[in-house]
């Protein structure tokens, strides 16, 4: 198979397999034409037939019983058809009558039986007379018929479909010569053109003609040449382009250098302003001024959590998260967690709601999940005024799902690209509004791959934000 498409084109390889399914499909038609028309005539000739010899029977009846051979003469001769060759009366004991003195080509047939044989010329039918008291048989009658008529016409029949096939298939094939011919016309254009290209000619193009996929192939390669005279003749263009990649590149970096310091000042700032404040605390205790002990612990405390984020990111990002596994409730978690932030919930104003269908205990490590979810909260309150967090926790097929949903401020759609990037945040100068170093959804990202897990958001602007934890239910590890 290999050999005959290396060694015939396309065009000859396409006629030659519809000229073989024509023809096979040609043969078949007429064989089965042939086979239909032949056993459908055959049967209904051998019916009409059979009848005729039963209707002679019948006609005999009484001249068999009285064994008259003039009676029997006078009903054959009304039987005027040269397809008729023998026409032989049997009673029980003799041959009573016979239209000639030759022996019938029918064989062994008992001509006292219904019978019926066929030879390649002649068909033999017998049929009984019985007696209508007794049911016993009187006599017979045995009728020999010609074939030759009916094999004249399946003849002719199968010459008819021959030539009407041949003509059909000859129409086909012209048609299928044709339309192969208009179809490889284009491909034959393109090899020239492709032969001429191999010769270092240029300029060569192709007229796009043929079916859709023939003119994708002649844009597809008059594109192609384009692009390959172009990028010999654009040489110095290309080095051109190659210095604005690296001035490009150069912009980058020096992009990535105030980042850094962005990042620098956020984590400074962030760490200054509650030292500063405990520091001013502890200068008016000093000075009698009363007690503050309660809000240089809330200074030191926002301090050690910019230090155990930093730390946090630190492990997470190196992948040094150890992971405790207990088993716990997901619902008494987050029934320990809203009482945390219950007061911070009535500073802003927001009205809690928490929905717990996952009443089973689960397999994980508590307090990365709590670490998570907890960051989605404190984030919903502080961007939330007056309005409305909901916290859902159900199990979807194989993962336990947790999200948090808010009616805050919201995110646009170009800064949830940027929501998971370390120390990014919408307000990156020192006067934004909410503080924070940027970290939180970072470390929340790496714990929930360490927990096989995954973080979704979906938000609208001042419409509200989703958070959605998923975390498997039988995790690999």
């Amino acid at each position: 198979m290999k050999h005959f498409v290396k060694n015939h084109s396309f065009k000859q390889i396409i006629l030659i397999l519809s000229f073989f399914t024509l023809f096979v499909l040609a043969i078949s038609y007429t064989l089965s034409m042939h086979y239909l028309f032949s056993t459908s005539i055959s049967g209904h000739m051998q019916d009409m037939w059979q009848r005729q010899a039963d209707n002679i029977t019948e006609q005999a009846r009484f001249s068999i019983i009285t064994e008259s051979k003039s009676d029997i003469e006078k009903i054959l001769l009304l039987l005027d058809n040269p397809l008729i060759l023998h026409v032989s009366v049997y009673t029980p004991n003799q041959l009573l009558y016979s239209s000639n003195s030759t022996t019938p080509p029918c064989g062994a047939i008992n001509p006292l039986s219904d019978a019926f044989v066929e030879t390649e010329n002649v068909w033999c039918f017998s049929s009984t007379a019985k007696d209508y008291q007794t049911k016993q048989i009187i006599g017979g009658v045995l009728l020999v018929v010609s074939k030759e008529a009916i094999n004249d016409l399946i003849q002719q029949n199968l010459i008819n479909n021959v030539l009407v096939v041949s003509f059909l298939t000859a129409i086909i094939f012209g048609f299928l010569y044709h339309s192969t011919k208009r179809l490889t016309a284009p491909l034959a254009k393109l090899s020239t053109v492709m032969h001429r290209i191999t010769s270092n000619e240029r300029g060569l193009r192709i007229n796009t003609e043929g079916t859709m996929d023939i003119r994708n192939i002649q844009a597809s390669f008059n594109l192609m040449i384009l692009q390959i005279e172009q990028h010999e003749s654009n040489l110095e263009e290309k080095i051109k382009d190659r210095v604005l990649e690296l001035s490009d590149a150069y912009s980058k970096a020096q992009g990535a250098s105030q980042v850094k310091s962005d990042i620098l000042r956020i984590v400074s700032h962030e760490m200054k302003t509650p030292l500063h404040s405990a520091l001013f605390y502890l200068h008016l205790m000093k000075t009698d001024d009363g007690n503050f002990v309660t809000e240089i612990m809330n200074c030191l405390e926002r301090l050690q959590k910019q230090i155990d984020n930093l730390l946090n990111y630190s492990q997470a990002s190196e992948n040094k998260v150890t992971l405790n596994k207990t088993n716990f409730s997901p619902k008494q978690l987050l029934e320990q967690i809203t009482e945390e932030y219950a007061s911070m919930f009535k500073i802003r104003h927001n009205q809690l709601i928490v929905n717990c269908h996952y009443q089973d205990q689960f397999h994980a490590d508590e307090q990365l999940i709590k670490q998570i979810v907890s960051n989605f909260i404190d984030n919903a309150n502080k961007h939330c005024h007056q309005g409305q967090i909901t916290i859902d926790c159900n199990n979807d097929k194989n993962y336990l799902i947790i999200s948090v949903t808010d009616t805050g401020c919201g995110i646009s759609e170009k800064n949830l690209e940027n929501i998971f990037i370390p120390f990014w945040q919408i307000d990156m100068s020192s006067a934004r509004v909410h503080e924070g170093s940027g970290l939180g959804l970072s470390i929340c990202q790496l714990f929930a791959e360490a927990l096989e897990g995954d973080i979704s958001v979906v938000s609208t602007i001042d419409q509200g934000s989703i958070f959605t934890l998923s975390i498997p239910l039988n995790p690999s590890i």
